[in-house]
């Protein structure tokens, strides 16, 4: 086929459900298959060796930076993964001379190969967005297996955090950078650490990014003993390793969800605002989501004020999930 681009998705929830559509665009490259992406995800990319080449560039960087940065490349191909007019203009300013996208917002003249929007089958998972781009061009089949591996100097940072023999970890990831009406309370996610260290002699890791730290170190204090907080201290290889060493992680809808359930770790999903069929983690996992009459509404913010798709899930309900994943894994 030539050598291809690949323009990666900005998020990382999205880069991991598109690794199925990336496995299957190996699968057809057979090799000089490169992703060009936002620089942090490009250590998930990395992680699945499914890319002879990855590109990466800051979230800051200008489109005239990921121009060049594409033409580099010297792909014959590109395949846009994000939806964006944007990531069109790169690969077409980079001189990419075929190019595959879905039609969306308005880029359709920059593609040379237009893909319509399939509608969406009812409880269709958004990997099967990705694929069916690359089904449009001619793959065919299911999509090829596809494993994380945790680099072995990542390993050893983890290993020397949490390789203590006592005891199962339980990761916690409170944070959701969609927005609130993602975000099971604080409150609650302090009384699930207390009791799975009271009750099961768990032992808790906090994860989240630089800005959900704050947050993150508050709620280390008010579980108290047993809980080890790094929270703004890991980029996604660390975090991954930090992951494979927890029987299961208890998590809001959010990327490091998605990462957690791609590692194969058991993961315990809370769900708010967004549509479990939507994005339910691709690998071992137990949804909780209370159903009011305005859910899912797929808002940022409760346009009603009451967050009671969140509030309705109960501590309990919680914890007895993560319990069964845990006794499964003893």
């Amino acid at each position: 086929m030539g050598r291809t681009l690949v323009i990666g998705a900005n998020w990382l929830g999205d880069t991991i459900m598109s690794l199925p559509a990336l496995a299957a665009m190996a699968e057809m490259c057979s090799g000089d298959l490169h992703v060009l992406c936002p620089g942090p995800l490009g250590q998930v990319i990395g992680m699945a060796h499914l890319a002879d080449g990855i590109w990466e560039h800051s979230k800051e960087a200008s489109l005239m930076e990921r121009v060049r940065l594409a033409r580099r490349v010297g792909a014959k191909r590109a395949v846009l993964f994000p939806n964006s007019l944007r990531s069109a203009l790169v690969v077409s300013l980079a001189g990419v001379s075929e190019r595959w996208g879905y039609c969306t917002q308005g880029r359709g003249p920059l593609l040379t190969h237009r893909v319509k929007v399939p509608k969406r089958r009812p409880n269709q998972h958004h990997s099967e967005h990705y694929l069916g781009l690359i089904r449009a061009m001619g793959w065919e089949g299911t999509p090829p297996r596809y494993s994380l591996a945790v680099p072995e100097e990542a390993w050893r940072w983890a290993r020397s955090l949490l390789d203590d023999g006592e005891g199962p970890w339980v990761g916690i990831c409170p944070g959701a950078a969609y927005g609130p009406a993602k975000r099971w309370p604080s409150r609650k996610f302090v009384e699930l650490g207390r009791r799975l260290i009271g009750d099961l002699g768990a032992k808790v890791v906090l994860m989240g990014n630089r800005d959900e730290e704050p947050v993150l170190r508050q709620m280390c204090v008010e579980m108290g003993k047993g809980v080890v907080n790094l929270g703004g201290q890991t980029d996604l290889e660390g975090l991954a390793a930090a992951m494979k060493h927890c029987s299961t992680v208890v998590s809001n809808d959010s990327g490091p969800m998605h990462l957690a359930a791609a590692l194969g770790v058991p993961v315990v999903a809370i769900f708010g605002s967004t549509d479990p069929s939507l994005t339910h983690p691709l690998g071992p996992h137990k949804i909780l989501a209370s159903k009011p009459p305005c859910s899912p509404c797929m808002r940022r913010k409760c346009p009603l004020g009451h967050y009671r798709c969140l509030e309705e899930i109960s501590v309990e309900d919680v914890m007895r999930a993560t319990e069964e994943f845990l006794l499964t894994s003893e």
